[in-house]
């Protein structure tokens, strides 16, 4: 495969602000809903305590998270009634340390766990946590375990000929950043587009179509990048750059997904698979357009639950975002300015069973 090297994009095409709360590390298990724990639903989830400095797992379930800790750890802990651990194992907080709970939570990490930020197959930890004190303010210190969840991921480009004929004839625009420099042309884009299809096995019909992966990361756009390597290019190595303004995965040296790291464009698509935003002469986008299925939907068989993006896919809590879609496209404007971003897609119900496990 023949590709140039990364290029670096300084513009976005389209301004999104994702603003996502950066949950604060407590002592306490805050209780955040006043009707009781009667009306909550009853959630699964992972319990990690470090023993003899090794995590180890437990399964627990309940409404709040004292119910979560005492159905995994049992007589071990001790729990008051207003949330907060006193003990666990006959070890009791101290003048330097507390027990603190804190639950994973892409793209945030460790924060701080509550009866309100509880989700279904949620990773807590429970942490004999060290006292921070810096400028007088008091912080605790986060576990170190390592976690990452598994999302499924459908990639289609249903007009791959439409863009072809658009490079053909002209019909973009020349690719420049904010400052007017140039990018990667359109022709390097749709022909490294083209390469990484190829070498990838894909038909024009399973483009068409398209195909669902699994990937399994620590935040979504690590687990894109997983799955397209462990779907097509399992034989190749994979590596990673983080410069400090875009995270690139490699395959043998080439990058395959490209996405900024700023904090508040965290995983916007700098790069997949050769493509980048690029708009054409009339003033429409062709680009990587983004669909969530929605976490509180009653069934996976439902194609109006599926919601155009609105953050930067970085930004998704992966224990409620488990079904992605991206879609090459061109979108136009309807009357009144809107964008027409209205598609079929089909359902999680049509993952592959030999994806499921």
């Amino acid at each position: 495969m023949e590709m140039e090297g990364k290029t670096k994009i300084a513009f976005i095409a389209i301004v999104v602000v994702a603003m996502v709360a950066a949950g604060g590390v407590g002592v306490s298990v805050l209780v955040g809903n006043d009707n009781g724990s009667e009306e909550r639903p009853t959630y699964n989830a992972e319990v990690n305590v470090k023993i003899d400095d090794e995590y180890k797992s437990f399964n627990g379930s309940g409404k709040t998270v004292k119910e979560i800790l005492e159905s995994a750890l049992g007589e071990d802990v001790k729990v008051g009634a207003n949330g907060n651990v006193a003990s666990y194992k006959e070890q009791k907080n101290d003048s330097s340390h507390s027990w603190v709970v804190f639950r994973f939570q892409t793209p945030n990490g460790w924060v701080n766990a509550t009866d309100d930020n509880l989700v279904e197959g949620a990773t807590l930890a429970l942490e004999f946590s060290e006292k921070i004190t810096e400028n007088g303010k008091v912080s605790y210190s986060k576990p170190t375990l390592a976690v990452t969840k598994t999302v499924w991921f459908f990639i289609q480009i249903p007009a791959l000929d439409d863009i072809k004929d658009c490079v053909d004839s002209g019909s973009f625009k020349v690719r420049e950043d904010s400052n007017g420099n140039p990018l990667k042309s359109v022709e390097d884009c749709y022909n490294e587009l083209k390469d990484w299809t190829v070498s990838a096995g894909l038909s024009s019909n399973d483009l068409r179509t398209g195909f669902w992966i699994k990937g399994t990361g620590s935040y979504m756009n690590e687990a894109l990048a997983n799955g397209l390597h462990e779907t097509f290019f399992k034989d190749d190595a994979m590596t990673v750059e983080d410069d400090g303004v875009t995270i690139d995965y490699c395959i043998n040296g080439e990058v395959m997904h490209s996405s900024l790291k700023k904090s508040d464009l965290y995983g916007w698509f700098v790069d997949f698979l050769g493509w980048g935003d690029t708009q054409l002469n009339n003033g429409d986008w062709t680009y990587w357009s983004q669909y969530t299925y929605n976490p509180n939907a009653k069934t996976l068989d439902d194609g109006r639950q599926w919601e155009y993006d609105q953050w930067a896919l970085g930004f998704y809590d992966m224990d409620l975002y488990k079904y992605v879609a991206l879609v090459l496209q061109t979108t136009a404007q309807k009357d009144g300015g809107e964008i027409d971003v209205d598609i079929t897609i089909p359902t999680p119900s049509t993952i592959p069973e030999e994806l499921k496990a």
